[in-house]
């Protein structure tokens, strides 16, 4: 099925619900930027929650995929047009100190395609900025490219833990970004393990060889040196029992979405601060990470994608792929696009 640039498409949420609509042909793109066309998205855990309503956003969808560059604007190197390409799961203003700095994965003015303040990718054709993109390798695969983004958040948790091969470690959550920090922080200790609340998921964690177990059944005698909270929300519940689990002198890391999204009820919170206090541990945020970083991980280090990619469906059956993210069996959904002509 080719794509018509008379017949454009984009995936919608209007706040209450979402819809496939018809759209006018974006304008040629201005300096900096480039006309991307999608060849997959990848829908997740923040999609799920912001066809909740529990994170306010109305726009076009699409925060993560595979793209082509379709069209390339002034200033930007026109060899990219015609290569394959991801995108970071942030977009920074790249003028700040922070930016200029080197930690533009953290600049305040930072957005996020599909989840602040900016339309998504979720058209047959999207503009975005050339400085949120990065090449994909010929040698790197569709489905590895297509974690890359999620990739990229999950080893940064994992290096931000300073994770060796040295005591317990132990990740709280069993959803994507879990799964890919439990692959990564495997290859430096080997005791890790996953604690979950999704039985259906406990199988993936079998197929990776990594140990697991449902929260209610772990006990809590502070002996985890490395707790990572990859559940997604920070909890006040997750918080505690990372504090039930951790060492003194434990290395306790929430990965964080990112851009700041509003948070879930702050009750209960002082407490567990005052419990990690009391063990003298050391809590780090750990944010997007970097798209580059992840993809250099994967030329050398194998990722497994088939149990994180759980469910795939064509463009026309996008309300499909919607429904499907609410099945707590699906980690990630990816909507594949039809071919240009």
């Amino acid at each position: 099925m080719a794509v018509e640039l008379g017949h454009l498409e984009s995936l919608r949420f209007r706040g209450t619900s979402a819809e496939v609509t018809p759209v006018a042909p974006p304008p040629p793109p201005g300096p900096g930027e480039v006309l991307l066309r999608p060849t997959h998205l990848v829908l997740g855990s923040l999609d799920r929650r912001i066809l909740r309503g529990e994170v306010p956003f109305a726009g076009t969808l699409g925060r993560d995929g595979l793209f082509i560059v379709h069209d390339a604007g002034p200033g930007v190197d026109a060899s990219l047009i015609g290569k394959r390409v991801v995108i970071e799961a942030f977009v920074s203003c790249m003028s700040c100190d922070v930016c200029r700095g080197g930690l533009r994965h953290l600049c305040l003015a930072r957005t996020a395609h599909g989840l602040l303040r900016v339309d998504g990718l979720g058209s047959t054709l999207a503009l975005a900025k050339a400085t949120s993109l990065v090449e994909v390798p010929a040698t790197l695969g569709t489905d590895q490219a297509l974690v890359a983004q999620s990739l990229a958040g999950a080893l940064h948790a994992v290096r931000t833990a300073s994770l060796d091969s040295r005591g317990f470690v132990t990740i709280l959550g069993d959803g994507l970004i879990a799964l890919l920090a439990a692959q990564v922080a495997a290859t430096i200790n080997p005791t890790v393990r996953v604690l979950g609340r999704h039985p259906d998921r406990f199988t993936l964690c079998e197929r990776l060889g990594i140990k697991h177990r449902h929260v209610v059944e772990v006990g809590r005698r502070h002996d985890q040196a490395v707790v990572l909270d990859c559940t997604g929300d920070g909890s006040t519940d997750d918080l505690l029992l990372a504090a039930d689990l951790a060492t003194p002198k434990a290395r306790i890391v929430v990965k964080a979405p990112p851009v700041r999204l509003p948070l879930a009820s702050s009750r209960g919170r002082a407490d567990a601060l005052a419990a990690f206090a009391s063990l003298e541990a050391s809590i780090h945020g750990a944010g997007a990470g970097m798209v580059r970083d992840a993809i250099n991980f994967m030329l050398r280090t194998r990722v497994n994608t088939d149990v994180v990619l759980t469910r795939r469906f064509p463009w026309d059956r996008c309300m499909d792929a919607l429904d499907a993210l609410h099945d707590r069996r699906s980690l990630a959904v990816v909507i594949e696009l039809p071919r240009a002509a």
